[in-house]
Parts: C-alpha cells; structure tokens; sequence
C-alpha cells in the first residue's frame, strides 16, 4: 500500500505539471453502413411491464472534425434506439483539453466518458484511481482486436481494460505521395515512381528538366519540424532496424541510440537533394499544410506527409494522386514500433452514478462508430475485421490506410515486463531534451547546425542520463525497477513481438 501510494503522489505531481500542448488535427490527425452482426446490439432488456429510467451522461470529445460528426450522428442513432438514455457530447478545444482534464480531476467531477489523452495515460489515471474498468464492455469481443492494441500500461493495468481504443493505434504513420499531372508531363508513369533514395534523385532530375524547373522533385514543410522529423526517423529504420525509430530505444541493450546511423545517413540525404536543388526551396520555410497545397498545384512530382492527408486531397475532389511507402536507402523495409500507444480511445469515469448505461452505450458504439469511420476512409478501426469489409469513398484512401497499417510492427517495451516502468517513465517526463530529430533536422538543412553526429550524440547521452537518473529515483521510492527491464534478447528487429 505504501509504494502504491507513493507512485500515486509522483504520478499526480506530474499531472500536474504538464504543459498543456495542442493536439492539431495534422499531427494527431485523429482526423477519419452500418457494422457487421455483433453479438451485442447495444439495447437493454426490460420487461413489457417497467418503464426504464431516464439517464442523461455526459462526455467529453477533443477531436473536431469527421470524428466529432461521426460521433455525434452515433450518438443520434444510439439515443433513437435507447430513448431513456441521453448522450450529451462536449466538443473540448484541443490545445485546452488536458488543463480541463487536470481541473476536472482535481474537481472530482470529470464525466460520464471522456476522450483519452496521450499526455495523461492510462497508467496515471488509473494511479489516481479515476478509471472504471471496461473489460465487461468489450466482453467475448477481446480476440477481436488487432494484435498489441489491448496491452498493459497502455489500455489495460492489471489485466484490466480502462481504455476503449476508438480507431486503430497504428496511425499517424507517413508516406510519400505523388501528383499523376507532374509525372504525366515528364513522360513518366507510376512505374517510375521511386523506391529508393537513387531512384527519387534521378526521377526529380527528370521532373525537373522536363519542366523547364516549373515542378520540383519533392516537397515537404520543415516548419512542421515533428513531421518531417519522424518521416526522416521511418525511413531511417530500415538503414538500423535494431533502434526503434520513434522512440529511439534499442531493445536489444537498452539504451537510447539517437546518433546512429539510420539517422545520420538519412539527414544527409535529405542535405543532398537541398544542395541538389531537387527540393522545392520553399520546403525549408513552410508548414506540412502549405507543402500540400503547393503540391495539389503541381509545383512538385513527390511529398512527403502524414497518411492523414490522402483523406484531405479526396475531400477536396484532388484525385489525381498515388500514394507509395517512403523510399529508403536500398529500398528495404521500414517501420514504425507498435507498442500498444493508445492513439485516440475514450474513459468511463469511476464515479459515474451510471455504469451500467455506460456500458449500453459503449457496446453500441463499438458496433456502429467502428465502420463509420473505415467507410469514410478517415481511420481503420482496431478490429481487422470491419477494415477488411470496408467501402471506402475513393481506393486511394484505402491502399493510403494498408501502407500506414502495414508500417507499424509489434515491438517490446519495458511496461510489459515490469509495470513500475510507469513510474520511471512519469519521473523522466519533462526531464529529456526539448530537442528533437525534426528541430536538429532543420537546423542541419538551414545551415546552423554543421557538427550533425556531434550534436545527434549530445541529444542521445542527455536522453539516456534522464532515462537512468529516473530509474535512480524510482528506485529509491521503494520501487522494483532495474535498466535491465528494457532489455529484449528475445526480440528480433521487424519481426512483430510478442509480450511473453
């Protein structure tokens, strides 16, 4: 009781603490018929003879957007179906929503349901005591879900789900896009379109003077510096697998290796097509949604962007794209770690007065959000079955959503051995480098960052220093923890992992 205790103390001061970031629809991009027979239709059973109870719950939702309306039309259709019950839905900002989460549970008042939060996990909220288990609400459906989505630290403590994940958690991925008019014009087809790095340069050196340099090779906005950083991360993987490249962590001795070579060669390439001139000069001063724009206006043959933007090009009747996976140095596999992050997914407030309507609820929502957000082509849903059913408005959406899901690979993480890592991983938050790839990154294409292994290798000793002095602290709490946790010997790179 007293470590609990304890853990919970640190965890609420680090709640505390955090700084309240914005969540635009580009970089979480939560932005994404009816289901197939489930064995849960979402109704209540009540006899001829009573008269149920009118409920009202309240829940909260950051993602404006296609998922808010898609939402909101659920919502509608449940109501219609359960009339005692009413849903009533909060659109919070995101940039304000983790300060309202704070005020609320500080409050003691959050709702019914509420939208997750990757900055206040499962784990913190459940140290608070704040979650009400959900594992009644997925039921036998458990076996459904794809494969590292319902995993402890993430969705689930102790066995138990606190997290209902409300699309698939392997999102967010990145791809390289390329204008058909562009390629048409140089007298080339998707045929040509590049694989490798050598291949990207030669087909932009033929853009180019087909065009008379009115298109450019390829695009991107470096002022969206996370972006164009964590493109540069996934094609670096397959240059050192062994890394995983988001999180920087080699499982294979547990440590942060951020000065390694699939990030060094991959940086240089990038410096190679800018010196080249085969990038659009003004890749180096916009964001990634100004770099889409100019793309749509043919300025240039390739871009490299979220798997969220095919969904943007067909709403806004663009269709004269392709989509690939990004081109790497030999053209090998890359990959994004899957270690059962929540991307978006919703909590039932432990003190809810009505748990069991919310469980009505949720069941329902399950069966119908779902294939409302695959057949829009916004998201896959975490159940592989309603994405391999789905009619999507236009197949470029759907092969863009296959390349983003086939990206991310089950990878180990130290939650899965030993969930005291949670603590190590709350002490260390706030405490790494404010740098990341994409700030070094811009620095090094820009001209003010010449040493690019030097400073690749302050960035790794000072993440791997808050990573061991949090270990220390953790440990001195009374809690079992050891650097050895984040050793895999078992885990084999690109090969999908599972937790033993």
């Amino acid at each position: 009781m007293q470590k609990r205790n304890m853990v919970k103390s640190v965890v609420l001061i680090v709640l505390m603490l955090i700084v309240v970031v914005g969540c635009s629809s580009a970089n979480t991009n939560d932005s994404q018929p009816d289901a197939p027979a489930a064995s849960n239709t979402g109704k209540e059973t009540v006899q001829p003879d009573e008269k149920p109870q009118e409920v009202a719950l309240s829940m909260w939702s950051r993602w404006p957007g296609p998922m808010e309306d898609m939402m909101k039309e659920t919502i509608t259709e449940f109501e219609q179906a359960n009339p005692h019950i009413k849903v009533e839905l909060t659109s919070a900002a995101p940039d304000q929503y983790v300060a309202q989460l704070q005020t609320a549970i500080a409050g003691e008042n959050l709702p019914d349901i509420f939208a997750a939060h990757p900055t206040v996990p499962v784990y913190q909220l459940h140290e608070l005591d704040q979650l009400l288990p959900l594992s009644d609400v997925i039921g036998d459906r458990m076996h459904e879900f794809e494969q590292g989505t319902l995993v402890e630290g993430s969705t689930q403590m102790n066995g138990e789900v606190y997290a209902l994940p409300i699309m698939s958690s392997k999102k967010d991925g990145f791809v390289m896009y390329y204008n058909m008019n562009v390629l048409e014009k140089a007298g080339l087809t998707e045929a040509d379109v590049p694989k490798t790095w050598e291949e990207l340069i030669k087909v932009s050196e033929q853009v180019m003077a087909a065009t008379n340099q009115e298109s450019y090779g390829l695009l991107y906005g470096l002022k969206s510096s996370w972006l164009v950083g964590l493109v540069a991360q996934t094609m670096g993987s397959e240059i050192s697998p062994e890394v995983l490249p988001f999180t920087h962590m080699n499982p294979t001795n547990g440590r942060y290796e951020l000065n390694r070579p699939g990030i060094v060669e991959t940086l240089a390439f990038f410096k190679d097509m800018v010196d080249a001139k085969l990038v659009h000069p003004n890749s180096l001063v916009i964001t990634a949604q100004e770099a889409s724009s100019l793309f749509v206006s043919g300025q240039a043959a390739f871009l490299f962007d979220g798997a969220w933007r095919a969904a943007e090009f067909v709403g806004m009747d663009f269709v004269d794209f392709g989509v690939e996976f990004l081109p790497t140095k030999s053209g090998g596999q890359q990959y994004i770690e899957f270690t059962g992050n929540l991307a978006a997914g919703l909590h039932a407030s432990k003190n809810t007065k009505h748990p069991e309507e919310v469980g009505v609820f949720l069941r329902y929502f399950m069966d119908k959000y779902y294939p409302k957000i695959v057949n829009a082509g916004v998201q896959f849903s975490p159940i592989p079955t309603i994405n391999e059913a789905a009619t999507m408005p236009h197949e470029l959406l759907k092969k863009t959503l296959q390349i983003q899901n086939e990206q991310f690979v089950p990878s180990p993480d130290a939650i899965m051995v030993n969930q005291n890592a949670v603590a190590v991983y709350s002490e260390a938050s706030g405490k790494k480098p404010k740098e990341t790839i994409g700030t070094i990154m811009e620095g090094y294409l820009s001209g003010q960052i010449s040493d690019l292994a030097g400073t690749l290798q302050k960035l790794s000793d000072e993440t791997q220093k808050a990573h061991e002095d949090a270990i220390a602290k953790v440990k001195q709490e009374g809690l079992e923890i050891d650097a050895s946790d984040w050793v895999f010997p078992n885990w084999t790179p690109l090969v999908p992992y599972e937790a033993q």
